[in-house]
């Protein structure tokens, strides 16, 4: 399933708030002043604290590495996306901006947010949602605080700033989810990032790999390493010691 480690137990779905502020203030050294509330996502994903973003790739050579790494005795699978132009979004997004201060707020607040997204007038969501609106004002005091329903429920690709050697050398991107499956309990749900893979006359495209090892070591010589797609000294010393 592509979902986001957030999204994969319904205790951290219910704890993002918590988790998000007590990283912040147990390390605020790694969130500089200014920093927007997307880079300080990006900063959590990257030391493995759950959050609402899907790491991708435009690497077709990376994505094939990440479908063998593990597991390397049973099949893989390279998930394409296909997605309108509108979807894919800058980091200085409204729209990314939008989702991104999620995390601020409770797991009942998230809940209202979703329930008036789906049953109220624009008019009346936007006054059901001010208090998200006024967060987003206060870190981009251009924002109009004036949002379409869909803006909450849907999911965006993010292209990612080059702020990190591991997003530079894996050509890294990110899908951000809003509310949208914010009621998924145990997967029990179609999903709604599903919509985002890549489809032939209506036919989802399922590419699946076997030969992993031999395959591991091709891309090996291409360049396509643990050392070169984790370039942090303990990754690299990791993949060394792996390799004799």
């Amino acid at each position: 399933l592509l979902l986001p480690s957030l999204f994969r137990a319904q205790n951290l779905l219910k704890n993002e708030r918590k988790m998000y502020n007590e990283l912040l203030i147990e390390c605020p050294h790694y969130f500089p002043y200014g920093s927007t509330h997307l880079d300080k996502l990006v900063e959590m994903q990257h030391y493995g604290l759950p959050t609402r973003l899907l790491d991708i790739t435009s690497n077709p050579l990376v994505a094939l590495y990440f479908a063998c790494e593990t597991n390397l005795d049973s099949l893989g699978e390279i998930i394409l996306i296909s997605t309108d132009e509108d979807s894919i979004k800058y980091p200085n997004s409204d729209c990314v901006s939008l989702l991104a201060s999620l995390p601020l707020f409770s797991y009942k607040d998230q809940l209202s947010f979703l329930t008036a997204a789906q049953t109220l007038t624009k008019a009346k969501f936007n006054k059901q949602i001010s208090k998200l609106l006024h967060e987003v004002k206060q870190e981009k005091p251009s924002f109009m605080p004036i949002v379409n329903n869909a803006d909450l429920l849907n999911n965006f690709i993010v292209l990612a700033q080059k702020t990190n050697q591991r997003i530079i050398k894996q050509d890294g991107a990110f899908v951000i989810c809003g509310l949208e499956d914010l009621h998924i309990g145990m997967y029990s749900q179609a999903l709604s990032l599903n919509k985002l893979r890549y489809r032939v006359n209506g036919k989802t495209l399922i590419v699946l790999i076997n030969n992993k090892k031999s395959i591991m070591r091709e891309l090996s010589t291409y360049g396509i390493t643990k050392a070169t797609l984790f370039p942090e000294i303990d990754d690299v010393a990791s993949y060394i010691k792996e390799k004799y």
